[in-house]
């Protein structure tokens, strides 16, 4: 009875022993995926922060072009302005000097 509560015991430690293996493996492979992982999330963080520049870049661009278009339709409104008060001092000259033509 002895020898065979041993031998069960035996066998018992050695099925341990292989869950433990088996167990150790499963970790090992999980931690190689989870290496695999953490270098993909890199990469992928490193293409997330050249595209964040990169749109930065563009967004400013933008900014830049937007104010020289702003600066331009103003420029332009001023000039139609100075046409415009042109054109009426032109058109009181010619009626002033019809007036006096005329006279």
């Amino acid at each position: 009875a002895a020898a065979a509560a041993g031998a069960e015991e035996g066998r018992r430690r050695a099925r341990a022993k292989d869950r433990a293996r088996r167990l150790e493996e499963k970790i090992m492979a999980l931690q190689g995926h989870l290496r695999e992982i953490e270098v993909e999330r890199n990469k992928l963080e490193m293409l997330v922060g050249e595209e964040e520049e990169a749109l930065r870049m563009q967004a400013r661009n933008h900014a830049e072009i937007t104010f020289k278009i702003q600066g331009e339709v103003e420029a332009r409104a001023r000039l139609q302005v100075e046409a415009d008060d042109l054109r009426h001092q032109l058109a009181r000259q010619v009626s002033a000097v019809a007036a006096v033509t005329c006279a």
